[in-house]
Protein backbone atom coordinates (compact mmCIF):
# COMPACT_ATOMS: atom_id res chain seq x y z
CA UNK A 1 0.00 0.00 0.00
CA UNK A 2 1.35 3.59 -1.00
CA UNK A 3 1.72 5.99 1.95
CA UNK A 4 3.89 9.39 2.25
CA UNK A 5 7.67 8.45 3.22
CA UNK A 6 7.41 9.76 7.05
CA UNK A 7 4.21 6.84 7.70
CA UNK A 8 6.72 4.05 5.77
CA UNK A 9 9.66 4.82 7.50
CA UNK A 10 7.50 5.25 11.15
CA UNK A 11 6.20 1.42 9.65
CA UNK A 12 9.67 0.29 8.89
CA UNK A 13 11.87 1.45 11.49
CA UNK A 14 9.25 0.39 14.42
CA UNK A 15 7.36 -2.54 13.49
CA UNK A 16 4.51 -0.68 12.79
CA UNK A 17 1.84 -1.47 11.10
CA UNK A 18 1.63 -1.06 6.70
CA UNK A 19 -1.95 -0.09 6.56
CA UNK A 20 -2.22 3.85 7.61
CA UNK A 21 -3.42 4.96 11.17
CA UNK A 22 -7.01 6.00 11.60
CA UNK A 23 -7.39 9.67 12.78
CA UNK A 24 -4.93 12.45 13.27
CA UNK A 25 -5.50 11.95 17.03
CA UNK A 26 -4.68 8.00 17.21
CA UNK A 27 -1.81 8.68 14.86
CA UNK A 28 -0.28 11.36 16.84
CA UNK A 29 -0.47 8.96 20.63
CA UNK A 30 0.39 6.29 18.81
CA UNK A 31 3.68 7.84 17.07
CA UNK A 32 4.63 9.58 20.63
CA UNK A 33 4.28 6.11 21.83
CA UNK A 34 6.31 4.41 19.18
CA UNK A 35 9.25 7.42 19.36
CA UNK A 36 9.75 6.01 23.40
CA UNK A 37 10.48 2.57 22.37
CA UNK A 38 11.73 2.80 18.71
CA UNK A 39 15.42 2.63 20.19
CA UNK A 40 14.72 -0.43 22.63
CA UNK A 41 12.97 -2.41 20.56
CA UNK A 42 15.07 -1.87 17.55
CA UNK A 43 18.49 -2.75 19.53
CA UNK A 44 16.47 -5.79 20.59
CA UNK A 45 15.19 -6.67 17.13
CA UNK A 46 19.00 -6.77 16.37
CA UNK A 47 20.01 -9.26 19.09
CA UNK A 48 17.41 -11.44 17.83
CA UNK A 49 17.56 -11.36 14.33
CA UNK A 50 21.60 -12.25 14.87
CA UNK A 51 21.34 -14.88 17.47
CA UNK A 52 23.42 -12.73 19.89
CA UNK A 53 21.15 -13.07 23.37
CA UNK A 54 20.73 -16.08 25.41
CA UNK A 55 17.31 -15.19 27.19
CA UNK A 56 14.09 -13.40 26.34
CA UNK A 57 13.29 -14.96 22.92
CA UNK A 58 11.16 -17.86 22.43
CA UNK A 59 10.27 -19.88 19.40
CA UNK A 60 6.84 -21.17 18.36
CA UNK A 61 7.48 -23.95 15.46
CA UNK A 62 4.74 -26.57 13.60
CA UNK A 63 5.54 -30.16 14.60
CA UNK A 64 6.30 -32.40 11.42
CA UNK A 65 2.58 -34.14 12.62
CA UNK A 66 1.15 -30.94 11.24
CA UNK A 67 -1.03 -30.20 14.84
CA UNK A 68 -0.04 -26.88 14.98
CA UNK A 69 -0.44 -26.07 11.04
CA UNK A 70 -1.89 -22.83 10.68
CA UNK A 71 -4.89 -24.96 8.35
CA UNK A 72 -5.55 -27.58 11.49
CA UNK A 73 -8.88 -26.47 12.51
CA UNK A 74 -8.44 -27.66 16.22
CA UNK A 75 -4.91 -26.05 17.65
CA UNK A 76 -3.79 -26.53 20.87
CA UNK A 77 -1.52 -24.27 22.74
CA UNK A 78 2.18 -24.86 22.12
CA UNK A 79 4.68 -23.93 24.49
CA UNK A 80 7.97 -21.84 23.01
CA UNK A 81 11.18 -23.29 23.65
CA UNK A 82 14.29 -20.90 23.85
CA UNK A 83 16.61 -20.29 21.27
CA UNK A 84 19.69 -21.31 21.11
CA UNK A 85 22.39 -18.66 19.73
CA UNK A 86 24.54 -19.53 16.60
CA UNK A 87 28.11 -18.63 17.15
CA UNK A 88 29.22 -16.15 14.96
CA UNK A 89 26.27 -15.40 13.37
CA UNK A 90 26.63 -11.18 14.22
CA UNK A 91 26.78 -7.70 12.65
CA UNK A 92 28.91 -5.78 14.98
CA UNK A 93 26.80 -2.15 15.19
CA UNK A 94 25.79 0.89 16.51
CA UNK A 95 29.05 2.74 18.07
CA UNK A 96 29.72 3.24 22.12
CA UNK A 97 29.64 7.03 23.73
CA UNK A 98 30.16 9.86 23.01
CA UNK A 99 28.87 8.22 19.23
CA UNK A 100 25.67 6.33 19.92
CA UNK A 101 23.73 4.86 17.32
CA UNK A 102 20.59 6.59 16.31
CA UNK A 103 18.24 4.61 14.47
CA UNK A 104 18.54 1.09 14.15
CA UNK A 105 16.30 -1.80 12.13
CA UNK A 106 16.55 -5.17 10.80
CA UNK A 107 15.15 -6.26 7.79
CA UNK A 108 15.01 -9.96 5.94
CA UNK A 109 14.60 -10.85 2.71
CA UNK A 110 14.87 -15.05 1.69
CA UNK A 111 17.45 -16.34 4.33
CA UNK A 112 18.84 -12.94 4.89
CA UNK A 113 18.52 -10.75 7.27
CA UNK A 114 19.94 -6.84 7.06
CA UNK A 115 20.59 -4.92 9.86
CA UNK A 116 20.70 -0.95 9.41
CA UNK A 117 21.98 1.49 11.78
CA UNK A 118 23.01 5.09 11.93
CA UNK A 119 25.19 7.49 14.24
CA UNK A 120 23.54 9.84 16.21
CA UNK A 121 27.11 11.98 16.54
CA UNK A 122 30.65 12.36 14.42
CA UNK A 123 30.01 10.44 10.82
CA UNK A 124 26.26 10.11 11.01
CA UNK A 125 27.20 7.40 8.32
CA UNK A 126 23.99 5.29 7.75
CA UNK A 127 25.70 1.56 7.20
CA UNK A 128 23.96 -2.16 6.57
CA UNK A 129 25.28 -5.56 7.60
CA UNK A 130 23.47 -8.79 6.39
CA UNK A 131 23.40 -12.13 7.96
CA UNK A 132 23.28 -15.39 6.03
CA UNK A 133 20.34 -17.55 8.38
CA UNK A 134 20.74 -20.91 6.65
CA UNK A 135 24.44 -21.02 7.28
CA UNK A 136 24.26 -18.44 10.57
CA UNK A 137 27.71 -16.11 9.51
CA UNK A 138 27.84 -12.44 8.45
CA UNK A 139 26.74 -12.89 4.80
CA UNK A 140 29.13 -9.89 3.21
CA UNK A 141 31.31 -6.93 4.84
CA UNK A 142 29.23 -4.29 6.51
CA UNK A 143 29.13 -1.28 4.03
CA UNK A 144 28.66 1.85 4.06
CA UNK A 145 25.83 4.55 2.61
CA UNK A 146 26.50 7.73 3.50
CA UNK A 147 25.22 10.05 5.65
CA UNK A 148 20.98 10.22 4.87
CA UNK A 149 18.23 12.04 7.77
CA UNK A 150 15.61 9.18 8.11
CA UNK A 151 17.40 6.61 6.42
CA UNK A 152 15.91 2.82 6.15
CA UNK A 153 16.92 0.04 4.28
CA UNK A 154 13.88 -2.26 2.99
CA UNK A 155 14.65 -5.65 2.03
CA UNK A 156 12.98 -6.90 -0.98
CA UNK A 157 13.84 -10.37 -3.63
CA UNK A 158 14.93 -7.69 -6.28
CA UNK A 159 17.19 -5.40 -3.91
CA UNK A 160 17.80 -3.54 -0.61
CA UNK A 161 16.46 0.19 -1.33
CA UNK A 162 17.47 2.95 1.10
CA UNK A 163 15.23 6.45 0.90
CA UNK A 164 17.17 9.09 2.87
CA UNK A 165 17.29 12.64 2.73
CA UNK A 166 21.18 13.42 2.52
CA UNK A 167 22.68 15.62 5.15
CA UNK A 168 23.42 18.41 2.37
CA UNK A 169 19.96 18.85 0.87
CA UNK A 170 16.11 18.69 0.74
CA UNK A 171 15.58 16.49 -1.89
CA UNK A 172 16.17 12.62 -1.20
CA UNK A 173 17.78 9.97 -2.92
CA UNK A 174 17.08 6.09 -3.66
CA UNK A 175 19.65 4.01 -3.31
CA UNK A 176 19.67 0.39 -4.52
CA UNK A 177 21.35 -2.22 -3.34
CA UNK A 178 22.23 -6.08 -4.46
CA UNK A 179 21.11 -8.07 -1.49
CA UNK A 180 23.96 -11.11 -3.01
CA UNK A 181 27.17 -8.93 -1.91
CA UNK A 182 26.25 -5.58 -0.67
CA UNK A 183 27.23 -4.00 -3.93
CA UNK A 184 25.64 -0.45 -4.97
CA UNK A 185 23.92 -0.55 -8.30
CA UNK A 186 22.50 2.76 -8.64
CA UNK A 187 20.99 5.83 -6.77
CA UNK A 188 19.18 8.27 -8.09
CA UNK A 189 17.63 11.81 -6.85
CA UNK A 190 14.05 11.70 -5.42
CA UNK A 191 10.83 14.00 -4.99
CA UNK A 192 9.53 13.32 -1.77
CA UNK A 193 6.21 14.11 -3.47
CA UNK A 194 6.46 10.34 -4.94
CA UNK A 195 5.83 7.34 -3.11
CA UNK A 196 7.70 4.42 -4.14
CA UNK A 197 5.83 1.42 -4.70
CA UNK A 198 7.32 -2.30 -5.24
CA UNK A 199 6.73 -4.67 -7.71
CA UNK A 200 8.70 -7.87 -8.73
CA UNK A 201 9.20 -6.34 -11.94
CA UNK A 202 10.07 -2.72 -11.33
CA UNK A 203 10.08 -0.34 -8.59
CA UNK A 204 7.68 2.10 -9.66
CA UNK A 205 7.79 5.84 -8.30
CA UNK A 206 3.83 7.67 -8.36
CA UNK A 207 2.93 11.33 -7.71
CA UNK A 208 1.27 11.41 -3.95
CA UNK A 209 -1.69 14.43 -3.39
CA UNK A 210 -0.88 16.97 -1.89
CA UNK A 211 -3.18 18.23 0.95
CA UNK A 212 -6.40 17.21 -0.94
CA UNK A 213 -4.58 18.53 -4.22
CA UNK A 214 -3.77 15.19 -6.67
CA UNK A 215 -0.38 15.00 -8.11
CA UNK A 216 0.13 16.03 -11.51
CA UNK A 217 3.84 14.03 -12.39
CA UNK A 218 4.10 10.74 -14.28
CA UNK A 219 4.56 7.55 -12.62
CA UNK A 220 7.58 5.54 -13.82
CA UNK A 221 8.35 2.31 -13.61
CA UNK A 222 13.06 1.94 -12.47
CA UNK A 223 14.46 -1.05 -13.45
CA UNK A 224 16.02 -2.76 -10.38
CA UNK A 225 19.33 -3.39 -11.96
CA UNK A 226 20.21 -0.48 -13.89
CA UNK A 227 17.92 2.25 -12.56
CA UNK A 228 16.93 3.20 -16.08
CA UNK A 229 13.18 4.34 -16.62
CA UNK A 230 11.48 1.34 -18.16
CA UNK A 231 7.86 2.72 -18.55
CA UNK A 232 5.72 5.95 -17.83
CA UNK A 233 2.06 6.93 -17.37
CA UNK A 234 1.38 10.67 -18.00
CA UNK A 235 -0.95 11.96 -14.63
CA UNK A 236 -5.02 11.41 -15.98
CA UNK A 237 -7.47 13.84 -16.16
CA UNK A 238 -7.98 15.14 -12.26
CA UNK A 239 -4.14 14.36 -11.57
CA UNK A 240 -3.36 11.71 -9.10
CA UNK A 241 -5.27 10.68 -6.03
CA UNK A 242 -3.95 7.52 -4.61
CA UNK A 243 -1.87 4.56 -6.20
CA UNK A 244 -1.49 1.54 -4.90
CA UNK A 245 -0.99 -2.71 -5.59
CA UNK A 246 -2.64 -5.33 -5.46
CA UNK A 247 -1.99 -8.40 -2.49
CA UNK A 248 -3.12 -12.28 -3.42
CA UNK A 249 -3.93 -14.46 -1.04
CA UNK A 250 0.30 -15.92 -1.18
CA UNK A 251 1.15 -13.18 0.79
CA UNK A 252 -0.60 -14.34 4.00
CA UNK A 253 1.17 -17.72 3.73
CA UNK A 254 4.41 -16.60 5.33
CA UNK A 255 6.63 -16.50 2.88
CA UNK A 256 8.86 -13.75 3.78
CA UNK A 257 11.30 -14.59 6.70
CA UNK A 258 9.96 -12.40 9.21
CA UNK A 259 6.19 -11.16 9.29
CA UNK A 260 6.03 -8.53 11.82
CA UNK A 261 3.46 -6.18 10.24
CA UNK A 262 0.45 -7.00 8.48
CA UNK A 263 1.49 -7.05 4.78
CA UNK A 264 4.98 -6.56 3.32
CA UNK A 265 5.68 -3.55 1.20
CA UNK A 266 6.22 -5.73 -1.69
CA UNK A 267 3.02 -6.84 -4.31
CA UNK A 268 3.45 -10.16 -5.66
CA UNK A 269 0.37 -9.44 -8.30
CA UNK A 270 0.94 -7.55 -11.33
CA UNK A 271 -2.03 -5.01 -10.83
CA UNK A 272 -1.25 -1.62 -10.60
CA UNK A 273 -3.89 0.51 -9.14
CA UNK A 274 -4.56 4.26 -9.50
CA UNK A 275 -7.34 6.33 -8.50
CA UNK A 276 -7.59 10.04 -10.15
CA UNK A 277 -9.15 13.53 -8.73
CA UNK A 278 -11.88 13.15 -10.90
CA UNK A 279 -13.16 10.06 -9.58
CA UNK A 280 -12.10 7.20 -11.96
CA UNK A 281 -9.89 4.12 -10.54
CA UNK A 282 -7.81 2.70 -13.93
CA UNK A 283 -6.32 -0.42 -13.68
CA UNK A 284 -2.43 -0.98 -15.12
CA UNK A 285 -0.09 -3.81 -15.66
CA UNK A 286 3.01 -3.02 -13.53
CA UNK A 287 5.02 -4.85 -15.82
CA UNK A 288 4.27 -2.75 -19.07
CA UNK A 289 2.55 0.02 -17.75
CA UNK A 290 -0.47 -0.81 -20.11
CA UNK A 291 -4.13 0.36 -19.05
CA UNK A 292 -6.11 -3.30 -18.76
CA UNK A 293 -9.57 -2.33 -16.81
CA UNK A 294 -11.21 0.64 -15.86
CA UNK A 295 -12.77 0.14 -12.09
CA UNK A 296 -15.56 2.30 -10.06
CA UNK A 297 -15.93 5.39 -9.58
CA UNK A 298 -14.71 6.28 -5.93
CA UNK A 299 -14.10 9.30 -4.62
CA UNK A 300 -10.67 8.93 -2.91
CA UNK A 301 -9.89 12.20 -1.12
CA UNK A 302 -9.52 11.45 2.60
CA UNK A 303 -9.55 7.87 2.06
CA UNK A 304 -7.53 4.66 3.09
CA UNK A 305 -7.42 1.91 0.63
CA UNK A 306 -6.00 -1.81 -0.07
CA UNK A 307 -6.36 -4.09 -2.86
CA UNK A 308 -6.83 -8.02 -2.56
CA UNK A 309 -7.46 -10.62 -4.31
CA UNK A 310 -9.17 -8.35 -7.27
CA UNK A 311 -10.97 -6.35 -4.65
CA UNK A 312 -10.58 -2.85 -3.30
CA UNK A 313 -11.39 -1.95 0.58
CA UNK A 314 -11.57 1.45 1.73
CA UNK A 315 -12.39 3.85 5.01
CA UNK A 316 -12.38 7.25 5.85
CA UNK A 317 -10.42 7.80 9.31
CA UNK A 318 -12.60 11.45 9.61
CA UNK A 319 -16.04 9.61 9.07
CA UNK A 320 -18.11 8.31 12.21
CA UNK A 321 -19.34 5.62 12.29
CA UNK A 322 -16.58 4.03 10.61
CA UNK A 323 -16.98 2.00 7.72
CA UNK A 324 -15.63 -0.05 5.27
CA UNK A 325 -16.48 -0.44 1.69
CA UNK A 326 -15.88 -3.30 -0.67
CA UNK A 327 -15.52 -2.57 -4.48
CA UNK A 328 -14.58 -5.18 -7.61
CA UNK A 329 -11.78 -3.56 -8.87
CA UNK A 330 -11.96 -3.82 -12.90
CA UNK A 331 -15.90 -3.50 -12.86
CA UNK A 332 -17.89 -0.26 -12.12
CA UNK A 333 -20.29 -0.08 -9.39
CA UNK A 334 -20.83 1.29 -5.85
CA UNK A 335 -19.63 -1.05 -3.95
CA UNK A 336 -20.87 -2.85 -0.70
CA UNK A 337 -20.48 -2.10 2.92
CA UNK A 338 -19.30 -4.67 4.61
CA UNK A 339 -18.49 -3.69 8.08
CA UNK A 340 -19.57 -0.72 10.04
CA UNK A 341 -18.16 0.44 13.18
CA UNK A 342 -19.27 -0.90 16.65
CA UNK A 343 -22.69 -1.33 15.77
CA UNK A 344 -22.55 2.82 14.62
CA UNK A 345 -20.51 4.09 17.61
CA UNK A 346 -19.22 7.37 16.47
CA UNK A 347 -16.32 7.14 18.89
CA UNK A 348 -14.40 4.47 17.55
CA UNK A 349 -11.42 4.72 14.88
CA UNK A 350 -9.97 1.93 12.57
CA UNK A 351 -6.29 1.81 13.34
CA UNK A 352 -5.29 -1.18 11.67
CA UNK A 353 -7.11 -3.09 9.00
CA UNK A 354 -5.84 -6.45 6.94
CA UNK A 355 -7.49 -9.40 4.96
CA UNK A 356 -6.94 -12.67 7.53
CA UNK A 357 -7.79 -15.63 5.32
CA UNK A 358 -10.26 -16.72 2.55
CA UNK A 359 -12.88 -13.95 2.44
CA UNK A 360 -12.06 -12.57 6.38
CA UNK A 361 -11.03 -9.31 7.13
CA UNK A 362 -9.15 -8.35 10.12
CA UNK A 363 -9.24 -4.88 12.03
CA UNK A 364 -8.44 -3.21 15.19
CA UNK A 365 -10.67 -0.57 16.43
CA UNK A 366 -10.15 2.23 18.97
CA UNK A 367 -11.54 4.69 20.91
CA UNK A 368 -10.71 8.68 19.32
CA UNK A 369 -10.77 9.61 22.68
CA UNK A 370 -9.88 7.75 26.25
CA UNK A 371 -8.14 5.02 27.52
CA UNK A 372 -7.05 3.65 23.86
CA UNK A 373 -5.06 0.90 25.38
CA UNK A 374 -7.01 -1.11 27.61
CA UNK A 375 -10.39 -0.53 24.89
CA UNK A 376 -8.65 -1.85 21.55
CA UNK A 377 -10.96 -5.01 20.34
CA UNK A 378 -9.41 -7.23 17.20
CA UNK A 379 -12.86 -7.71 14.68
CA UNK A 380 -12.86 -10.57 12.73
CA UNK A 381 -15.52 -9.40 9.33
CA UNK A 382 -16.81 -12.46 7.23
CA UNK A 383 -16.91 -10.62 3.63
CA UNK A 384 -19.42 -12.97 1.89
CA UNK A 385 -22.10 -12.44 4.87
CA UNK A 386 -21.01 -9.04 5.61
CA UNK A 387 -21.31 -9.45 8.87
CA UNK A 388 -18.80 -9.79 12.20
CA UNK A 389 -17.98 -12.88 13.39
CA UNK A 390 -16.07 -12.30 16.79
CA UNK A 391 -14.51 -9.85 18.20
CA UNK A 392 -11.39 -10.10 21.25
CA UNK A 393 -10.27 -7.71 23.64
CA UNK A 394 -6.91 -7.41 22.74
CA UNK A 395 -4.88 -4.78 25.03
CA UNK A 396 -2.24 -2.83 23.83
CA UNK A 397 -2.17 -3.89 20.17
CA UNK A 398 -1.53 -1.73 17.39
CA UNK A 399 -1.02 -4.12 14.62
CA UNK A 400 -2.65 -7.10 13.26
CA UNK A 401 -0.38 -10.15 11.47
CA UNK A 402 -2.04 -12.87 9.58
CA UNK A 403 -0.18 -16.05 8.67
CA UNK A 404 -2.96 -18.85 6.95
CA UNK A 405 -5.78 -18.74 9.23
CA UNK A 406 -4.00 -17.78 12.31
CA UNK A 407 -4.41 -14.20 13.77
CA UNK A 408 -1.79 -12.71 15.49
CA UNK A 409 -1.84 -9.21 17.13
CA UNK A 410 1.11 -7.38 19.23
CA UNK A 411 1.92 -3.86 20.62
CA UNK A 412 5.12 -2.28 21.61
CA UNK A 413 3.89 -2.09 24.96
CA UNK A 414 5.54 -5.76 25.42
CA UNK A 415 8.59 -2.64 25.84
CA UNK A 416 6.67 -1.82 29.14
CA UNK A 417 5.92 -5.04 30.30
CA UNK A 418 1.98 -4.98 29.32
CA UNK A 419 0.42 -8.20 28.12
CA UNK A 420 -0.24 -6.93 24.37
CA UNK A 421 0.18 -9.85 21.97
CA UNK A 422 -2.37 -12.74 21.27
CA UNK A 423 -2.52 -15.34 19.12
CA UNK A 424 -5.77 -16.31 17.77
CA UNK A 425 -7.25 -19.71 15.86
CA UNK A 426 -10.56 -19.10 13.72
CA UNK A 427 -12.32 -19.18 15.92
CA UNK A 428 -11.45 -16.83 18.04
CA UNK A 429 -9.66 -19.11 20.75
CA UNK A 430 -6.75 -17.64 22.17
CA UNK A 431 -3.38 -19.74 21.86
CA UNK A 432 -0.68 -17.81 23.64
CA UNK A 433 0.01 -18.75 27.02
CA UNK A 434 -0.34 -15.53 30.27
CA UNK A 435 3.41 -15.35 30.12
CA UNK A 436 3.41 -15.59 26.40
CA UNK A 437 1.04 -12.42 26.00
CA UNK A 438 3.48 -9.99 27.58
CA UNK A 439 5.80 -10.41 24.58
CA UNK A 440 6.24 -9.44 21.20
CA UNK A 441 5.37 -11.69 18.40
CA UNK A 442 6.56 -11.65 14.92
CA UNK A 443 5.63 -14.66 12.18
CA UNK A 444 9.14 -16.83 10.93
CA UNK A 445 9.66 -18.68 7.70
CA UNK A 446 6.13 -19.43 7.32
CA UNK A 447 5.59 -21.22 10.22
CA UNK A 448 6.70 -20.65 13.50
CA UNK A 449 5.52 -17.72 15.90
CA UNK A 450 9.06 -15.68 17.04
CA UNK A 451 8.60 -14.09 20.68
CA UNK A 452 10.48 -11.69 22.49
CA UNK A 453 10.82 -9.12 25.22
CA UNK A 454 8.15 -11.25 27.79
CA UNK A 455 8.75 -11.11 31.44
CA UNK A 456 7.24 -14.13 33.47
CA UNK A 457 3.91 -12.47 35.34
CA UNK A 458 5.09 -12.66 38.68
CA UNK A 459 7.50 -9.75 37.62
CA UNK A 460 6.06 -6.21 37.49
Amino acid sequence: MSVDLEQMFASLQADANAVPLGTPELARRRGEHLQRVRIGAAALAIAVLTAGVTGGVAWLGRHRDNANDPTNQNPTPVPFVSLTPVRGASVPYGGTDPDPFQLASVVTAGDRAFVTWQQSHGSGVTQVGAIDLAKGQPAWPTRSLGRFNGGGVIALPEALVLIGTPDNGSTGQLVVINPADGTERWRRPLDLRDDPIFFGSALLLAPRAEDGTPGTRQTVAIDWRTGKPLWSIPAPPGGVARTFGMYVAADLNGSRSVQTAGLGPNFNDHRLVQMSGDHKTRIYDAETGKLIANGPDIDATGAMFFGYEGRLFQWRPDQHPQEVRMYTADQPGAGTVVYTGSAGATSVGIISLIPCGANRLCLLEQPVNGDQVDATQLVVVDLNARKELWRRPVRGAERVIALGDRIATSGGLAMLDKATSNLFDPTGKQLLQPDDQRATVAWVNGGGLLSFGGLPTDQA
